[in-house]
């Protein structure tokens, strides 16, 4: 987020009596209950001296010293003690007045009650007194913040921050514990004398098993978390990639995999709850206990009761974007704050200043988890201007130029490598060699290892493998543009607006809301009832918990009134004698002072056995209550979890778009059971009368009629693609292209139904998808995605997560896309060798390869590539339309694309412009007109290039053969079909 809010600290001007007793705080409670919930803009501006950035620089710096100075065993105790100084002690002083009043509220109690014994010589006023204190102190002693709901505080603290701030808060105890057992064990000789030496010894014996149950607790909870971080890893990446997951259809996959890794989670949580539910009861009962022993023991003795661094702030840009659930705007600043001028710089020298005319609220525009609003390109720019806004002494750029068009590729090596980073160090890492000699140094890597280094001149001189490598991809010649494409490029490019010292600040309440919902107040009543609902049932749920609570604090009650009616009896009994005031006794404390020895050993006998039950019982309803509580809440995360994400992974793709996915206990439980409650898509299958022949899409055939789609349902959401009509027959090779955000995406997003059809329909083979179910429609489509997306798990499951297809087929698949190498060799585990998070132990090439992999297994009438070649080198690229050739020569195949060589012996090429269909044709016809949008992206690749793409689609013999197929299909009849059936459409408008 942003931080230019200007709400300035009230901490930085207060006084020391404010500090020290928080008074600072005042107005923002004040309006906290005012509002019922504070906001972000509510919060004061972060103080200079806590915010996170110089901190940990000075830990880290702490840590290397520790590092140098004892490099056998550092201690990071030791490195945050030096950053942090002695505050955290002197924090730690504040408890002494705390637990001070703690061990004063039972002597006050305790002289408090002397008014109200026989014979009490205590004034009344002091009885005043005394009752005035305990209040007070009663009251010191409790934690102020319980007046604010859960819901509240949770707003403003984090989770992690909120555990931090515990343990800082009970480290002190390593100092202050040791002093109050002292003060405890002088107050208790003073009144049970050696009676105290037992308390003392069940606490020793409690510490002691203390490290054991810690150990094995720990073990236990590190076994749940394992299996915890395993789940959320998943559920991250299906999240990041769900438009992946529901093109591929992989929904219940995942489903099932999920369940699987719960029901193991649920498993070792359970175990790990039965054990902590000893801990309870020892901790709960603790002073029970200490208290029968004590009796116990004067009862049975018939005793009387009384590495690497980089110099200079650095920044990389990744080759795979990375973007925040936010505005554009904000993925920009990254927390820095606006300044307009530079961020009009920012923007123009990345070009995304004509994507905010586009996009609907310009830079204001929100965009979900991983920049899905976004196209690659825009995605690429937006991350490439969050590193000019930083502004850095080194930059590290991994490819970033990959994903954008051949013009804007070159726009920003221009205007951002060299023009607005000139006095930077740069390293730019890239596939296109076009760039390189503009580079002030190039290294070549080949393996890992360095085989040459110097300038382009001397490579190119000096070094044959170079040479070599410039020629296999004809980019060795000068690379210039045509004063025409020049001036029109800068035209396209060139800043919308000029620099103004002041700007109006767009109406904030005009700007797309993330439809994120937070509930102000106190959590509501049917958040519990239906908490408790997903645990055990409402009425079962009441009345156990009514029961057990009820009863444990019954026998609490009498047990605690059992024991000091004994202590009282014993009082009498002893002591009565040698009270000289002149009382008037009752008949019970009579009948106790005139006990002889056996009748009293009765008495005193009957009283304590009934005592070893009340804290028997006492004991097992603890445990009861513990084991009850966490089964029910157990279930319930349970329930509620497995509910949630089927719900959330059947979602409209517009929720991701929109949202992030979001806090603690009841809170969470209310984001829960709101997800619990999402609007979900379509059908996955209809029912079996109405499902598909099993060999749909025979042919391949694809018509589009009057389509516009939008990526939400609002009413006057911006669309995305504008009334496009057009027909695809069986067999052809379509390329799609335009420039970054013209629609190319949000086309293919429609085949597979993942946007809003505003209007007109989508017929494949005379079936109209719209009319069947989702399943029936992605599972027939194939598709080998932008981003190469791999998930954790085997090599087996990310190629075939159902399991459908034989270790045979599978190894034939790899072998295709010559991938079986890598398998066999560098995986040692074949099949069942493990691939990382994201596949990061894969490059990106053999990711793109392992989709293309997928592709072929499914054998569907329809591939769809979407840009699959933007983040590989020409070689892999050289692989992937090699096989695509080869395997898909019979299918319909659609390829978006930058790099125009992949499309240029397309059958017909698809060029879009702002959502719009403006050419569609053979490449061969778009390049007979100098002025078509096709040919002008063709000039923008520069001379050389743009010669070698005429070349190659001259060079095409598919242009005649083709052309003919599409006028003999033209004149066939169409397939005999059902009139009655309902999921064919009529096709006399066709």
């Amino acid at each position: 987020m942003s931080s230019s809010s200007n709400n300035p600290n009230p901490l930085l001007q207060a006084n020391i009596f404010s500090r020290f007793f928080h008074c600072w705080l005042s107005s923002l409670i004040t309006k906290s209950h005012k509002q019922g919930t504070l906001h972000l803009d509510d919060v004061y501006n972060l103080p200079d001296f806590l915010k996170s950035t110089p901190l940990t620089n000075k830990l880290e710096a702490n840590w290397f010293d520790e590092i140098k100075r004892c490099p056998q065993n550092p201690n990071l105790l030791r490195a945050t003690l030096r950053t942090m100084g002695w505050k955290l002690i002197l924090f730690g002083l504040l408890l002494i007045p705390l637990e001070s009043l703690n061990i004063v509220q039972p002597l006050l109690l305790i002289y408090f009650m002397k008014f109200f014994e026989p014979c009490s010589t205590m004034f009344f006023w002091q009885a005043w007194l005394a009752a005035l204190a305990v209040i007070m102190v009663l009251r010191l002693s409790s934690h102020t913040m319980n007046n604010f709901s859960s819901g509240e505080i949770t707003n403003l603290l984090a989770n992690d921050a909120n555990k931090v701030e515990l343990v800082h808060y009970f480290l002190n105890y390593l100092w202050v514990a040791p002093l109050q057992i002292i003060v405890v064990i002088f107050l208790l000789w003073h009144f049970i004398k050696y009676i105290t030496f037992i308390a003392i010894g069940y606490t020793l014996v409690l510490l002691l098993i203390q490290p054991l149950l810690s150990r094995l607790f720990l073990r236990l909870r590190t076994e749940v978390l394992k299996i915890t971080d395993e789940r959320v890893k998943i559920m991250s990446e299906i999240i990041k990639s769900m438009r992946i997951v529901k093109m591929y259809c992989w929904e219940s996959a995942f489903e099932r995999k999920i369940c699987h890794i719960r029901t193991r989670e649920i498993i070792k949580t359970t175990l790990f709850m039965m054990c902590t539910c000893i801990e309870t009861v020892l901790s709960h009962s603790y002073i029970s206990i200490i208290f029968l022993m004590m009796y116990g023991t004067m009862w049975l003795f018939d005793m009387k009761f009384d590495t690497l661094r980089l110099y200079g702030s650095f920044c990389y840009v990744p080759q795979e974007s990375w973007i925040f659930s936010s505005t554009v705007k904000n993925n920009i600043l990254f927390g820095k704050k606006y300044n307009y001028k530079l961020f009009q710089r920012v923007v123009h020298a990345t070009a995304l200043d004509i994507d905010f005319v586009q996009l609907p609220h310009g830079e204001n525009t929100l965009v979900g988890d991983q920049g899905v609003m976004l196209s690659g390109g825009q995605k690429a720019r937006v991350n490439m201007a969050r590193a000019l806004y930083h502004d850095a002494d080194i930059y590290l750029l991994d490819d970033p130029l990959s994903a954008v068009d051949s013009k804007v590729s070159k726009h920003l090596f221009d205007k951002s490598i060299k023009y607005y980073l000139r006095d930077k160090i740069r390293i730019l890492v890239t596939h296109q060699i076009q760039f390189l000699q503009g580079a002030t140094k190039i290294i070549v890597l080949d393996n890992g290892e360095m085989i040459q280094m110097g300038t382009y001149e001397e490579l190119l001189v000096s070094s044959p493998s170079f040479a070599q490598l410039l020629e296999d991809i004809n980019q060795h010649e000068q690379q210039q543009q045509q004063p025409a494409s020049l001036l029109n490029q800068q035209s396209m490019i060139g800043s919308i607006s000029s620099e103004k010292d002041n700007v109006e600040e767009e109406d904030i309440n005009s700007l797309p809301k993330n439809i994120e919902t937070k509930q102000k107040g106190t959590v509501k009543l049917n958040v519990y009832v239906s908490y408790l609902r997903a645990g055990i049932g409402v009425s079962l749920g009441f009345l156990l918990i009514i029961i057990i609570f009820s009863t444990q604090q019954a026998i609490t009650i009498y047990s605690n009134w059992w024991l000091a009616a004994w202590s009282n009896d014993e009082s009498h009994h002893h002591n009565q004698n040698s009270t000289n005031c002149m009382v008037i006794q009752d008949k019970k404390n009579d009948r106790i002072y005139q006990m002889n020895d056996i009748e009293w050993n009765t008495y005193r006998n009957r009283r304590f056995y009934i005592f070893c039950v009340l804290v028997s019982i006492l004991c097992f309803l603890i445990f009861l209550r513990t084991i009850v509580c966490q089964l029910i809440c157990l279930n319930a995360g349970r329930v509620l979890h497995n509910k949630m994400f089927k719900r959330i992974i059947r979602c409209p793709i517009s929720f991701f778009d929109t949202n992030p996915v979001v806090e603690t206990q009841m809170t969470s439980v209310e984001r829960i059971l709101e997800y619990c409650s999402l609007d979900q898509e379509p059908p996955n299958q209809l029912t079996s009368k109405y499902r598909l022949p099993t060999n749909w899409p025979s042919q391949g055939r694809i018509i589009f009629e009057n389509v516009s789609m939008s990526h939400s349902k609002e009413l006057h959401s911006p669309l995305a693609l504008h009334h496009i009509s057009l027909i695809i027959e069986s067999g052809e090779k379509i390329g799609i292209v335009g420039r970054t955000g013209a629609g190319k995406s949000s086309f293919i997003q429609t085949l597979f139904r993942m946007g809003t059809l505003v209007d007109g329909h989508i017929i494949i083979d005379n079936i109209d998808i719209g009319t069947i179910g989702l399943d029936d429609v992605r599972r027939r489509i194939s598709i080998i995605p932008q981003d190469p997306i791999l998930f954790t798990g085997t090599m087996r499951s990310n190629l075939d997560p159902f399991g459908l297809y034989s270790d045979v087929e599978i190894w034939n698949a790899l072998e295709q896309v010559q991938l079986k190498k890598l398998v066999t060799d560098m995986m040692f585990n074949g099949l069942h060798s493990l691939v990382s998070e994201s596949g990061s132990n894969l490059s990106v090439g053999q990711k793109q390869l392992v989709c293309l992999a997928r592709a072929i297994l499914k054998k569907s009438k329809i591939l769809v590539i979407d840009e699959a070649t933007a983040n590989v080198d020409n070689v892999t690229d050289e692989l992937i339309q090699r096989a695509i050739r080869d395997k898909f020569k019979e299918c319909t195949v659609l390829t978006v694309a930058h790099r125009l060589r992949t499309v240029i012996d397309s059958d017909r090429i698809m060029v879009l412009s702002n959502g719009r269909l403006v050419e569609f044709d053979s490449p061969q016809v778009l390049l007979s007109n100098d002025y078509s949008h096709f040919s002008l992206l063709v000039e923008q690749t520069g001379i050389a290039e743009a010669e070698y793409l005429r070349t190659l689609a001259n060079s095409s013999e598919s242009y005649t053969r083709r052309k003919q197929d599409i006028y003999n299909l033209d004149d066939e009849p169409a397939l005999e079909t059902n009139e009655m059936d309902p999921l064919v459409p009529s096709l006399k408008s066709l």
